[in-house]
C-alpha cells in the first residue's frame, strides 16, 4: 500500500550547527551549505526503516546535474537507469551490453557522451581494472563499475564533466576526498571520466570489433588523447589492462560467439539463454521442427549444412556446440568443425556414443590431439535429462572455459 503523500518525509540538507561539519569537496559553482545534519531516516510502506546514504558531495553533484531530492535519487537507482538504457537500445533485460556500442548510438542521436574506466584498484573489487561504463548527457548509462554502490554518483559526475568539457580522474572509496561515498568492500578505485572520445577513435574501435580483431585502446590520462593499436594473428595479447608512464592501456577482445548445430528444445533453449546474456550466437537447425520453434521465439535459425556452417564465425573466441541425436549425420559437420578454429567443441551423447564418435573421426584421419578438443558429454550439469539442464550446463561450461583461457577481458 502506498504511503500517503502528506506523511512522506523528504531528505533535505540542513545547516544545523549542532552537528559536526563535513567539508564539501564537490566542484559546485553555486552557493550551498557546507554543513549537513544527520541523515534522516525514511520509512518504507511496510514500516521498516532505512537510511538514504547521500552525503554533501553526492548531493552537490546531483544538484548540478539537475537531480535533487530523495525521490529523484531513487529514480536514478542503478536498476532503473539500466532498464531505461536497454529499452533505448532495443534490448530486453539487464545484460552486459557493450558500452562502446551505447556510446555510438547515443552520439548518433546527437547526445554528448562520457566513457568511464577503472584505471586503478587499491584493494579488492568485484570489477577489474579496465572495467568500463558509458553515460549519456541525459544521465542514461550502460555498464557498471561497482555493481550498484556508486553508479548514480558516477552518472551525476559524468554529466558535470560533460558540462565543463574536461576529463577528470577521481578516487572513490579508500583514500577518497569524498568521505560520504563508501565502498562496502573497503577498497579504493580510480575512475577516469573521458568526455572527449574522438569520433575517429570510436569508429575505429567499432570497426575492429565488427571484424573480430583484438586491439588496445591507449589513453594519455594527462592530455586525454587516445589511439588504437591492433593485434595481429601472431601477437600475444596482454592479459590485463594497466598504466605505464601515465598512459592507460585497455585490451579489447572480440566478443564470444557460440555456433549451435542441432535439433530439439535444448538447441532453442541454449540460444534463448545466450540472447538473454547478450552473447552472440548462430543456430543451425537439423530439422524443420526446431526452425519453427525458434521462429516462434523470434530466434533466427538456418538449416544446418556445410554451406551455412562455413558462413559462421570461427576464431579463438568461438565455441561450437552440437546438440543432435542424429550422430551419423553429425560426423561430416564435426569433420569440418575440427578443421576450423575455436576454443570449445561440445557434443551431446552418452559415453558409449562418444566412443563411437571418436572412432569414426579417427578413421577419418584425425589424430588424438585433434579429438581431444571435443568435450562430450557436453555441459557442466552431469546426467542432465531436461533441455533446460542441458542448455544451462553447456552455457556454464563455455563461460568457464572462456574465462580460464583468458578470452574474456
Amino acid at each position: 500500500m502506498a504511503m500517503p503523500r502528506s506523511k512522506a518525509r523528504r531528505f533535505r540538507p540542513t545547516t544545523s550547527t549542532t552537528t559536526s561539519s563535513t567539508k564539501c569537496a564537490a566542484p559546485c559553482a553555486t552557493a550551498c551549505s557546507n554543513a549537513f545534519g544527520p541523515v534522516r531516516p525514511l520509512r518504507r510502506p511496510s514500516g521498516r526503516r532505512f537510511r538514504l546514504r547521500m552525503g554533501p558531495n553526492a548531493y552537490c553533484a546531483r544538484r548540478q546535474a539537475g537531480v535533487t531530492g530523495s525521490t529523484a535519487v531513487r529514480r536514478q537507482a542503478p536498476n532503473a537507469g539500466s532498464i531505461a538504457m536497454y529499452e533505448l537500445l532495443g534490448q530486453t533485460g539487464l545484460v552486459d551490453f557493450p558500452p562502446l556500442l551505447a556510446l555510438d548510438r547515443w552520439r548518433a542521436a546527437g547526445q554528448r557522451v562520457c566513457l568511464l574506466t577503472i584505471v586503478e584498484i587499491d584493494g579488492k573489487s568485484p570489477r577489474t581494472v579496465g572495467a568500463q561504463m558509458a553515460v549519456s548527457a541525459e544521465g542514461q548509462f550502460c555498464g557498471y563499475l561497482t555493481g550498484g554502490c556508486l553508479e548514480a554518483e558516477l552518472c551525476a559526475k559524468s554529466v558535470v564533466a560533460m558540462g565543463e568539457g574536461r576529463n577528470v580522474l577521481v578516487r572513490y572509496g579508500k583514500g577518497s576526498p569524498y568521505i560520504d561515498l563508501k565502498l562496502p568492500c573497503g577498497s579504493g578505485i580510480d575512475v577516469y571520466f573521458d568526455q572527449g572520445v574522438a569520433d575517429d577513435v570510436l569508429r575505429g574501435a567499432l570497426e575492429m570489433r565488427a571484424r573480430r580483431v583484438p586491439f588496445a585502446w591507449e589513453t594519455d590520462l594527462a592530455s586525454g588523447r587516445s589511439h588504437l593499436r591492433a593485434f595481429g594473428g601472431d601477437d600475444r595479447l596482454p592479459q590485463q589492462a594497466g598504466q605505464n608512464e601515465g598512459v592507460f592501456t585497455r585490451i579489447h577482445q572480440p566478443p564470444l560467439q557460440v555456433n549451435i548445430i542441432g535439433a530439439g528444445l535444448a538447441s532453442v533453449q541454449l540460444a534463448t539463454l545466450l540472447r538473454a546474456a547478450g552473447i552472440g550466437f548462430s543456430l543451425l537447425a537439423t530439422d524443420g521442427l526446431t526452425e519453427r520453434a525458434a521462429a516462434e521465439l523470434g530466434i533466427p535459425a538456418l538449416p544446418a549444412s556445410l554451406e551455412t556452417l562455413n558462413a559462421c564465425p570461427a576464431d579463438p573466441w568461438t565455441a561450437w556446440v552440437i546438440l543432435s541425436h542424429d550422430h551419423e549425420r553429425e560426423t561430416p559437420l564435426l569433420v569440418d568443425i575440427l578443421n576450423r578454429d575455436g576454443f570449445y567443441i561440445g557434443a551431446m551423447g552418452s559415453q558409449t556414443t562418444n566412443r563411437n564418435r571418436l572412432a569414426m573421426l579417427a578413421e577419418a584421419g584425425f589424430a588424438e590431439e585433434a579429438l581431444a578438443r571435443i568435450t562430450a558429454p557436453a555441459g557442466a550439469v552431469r546426467m542432465a535429462k531436461s533441455a533446460t539442464e542441458m542448455a544451462i550446463g553447456v552455457m556454464a561450461e563455455i563461460l568457464d572455459r572462456a574465462r580460464g583461457g583468458g578470452l574474456v577481458t
